[in-house]
């Protein structure tokens, strides 16, 4: 699927990803919605530079209900996904559908885990 695609289904994800962790563990998250209302999604690079220059207040940690794993999608770390428990995480896939699927599917892509606390 191309590169605009996984763009535009990252940035709804990271929205998604920050109102379920607040919803579901209490957990706030930055938000990156000025960066992304001025991101260009047809620049293959471009969702992968967003999530590196907005690192600060995350820490990599081990995997725990709540935390946020990057995933390396199309040779780019650019696709995320919230850890809810119990072997499972929440993403979104290519056709723009949320789903929760067992991370075992995934984990050779996992690049890290992160959390903000």
């Amino acid at each position: 699927f191309p590169v605009t695609i996984v763009g535009v289904v990252d940035a709804w994800l990271l929205g998604c990803v920050r109102f379920a962790r607040q919803e579901l563990f209490g957990k706030v998250s930055p938000s990156w919605s000025e960066a992304y209302n001025a991101l260009d999604f047809r620049n293959p690079e471009a969702l992968e530079s967003i999530i590196k220059a907005h690192m600060d207040g995350w820490r990599e940690v081990s995997i725990t209900p709540g935390a946020v794993i990057l995933f390396r999608v199309m040779n780019r770390d650019a696709h995320v996904g919230l850890y809810l428990g119990k072997g499972l995480f929440l993403h979104t896939l290519y056709n723009c559908e949320t789903a929760i699927v067992p991370l075992e599917d995934w984990n050779h892509r996992i690049v890290a885990v992160y959390d903000t606390e």
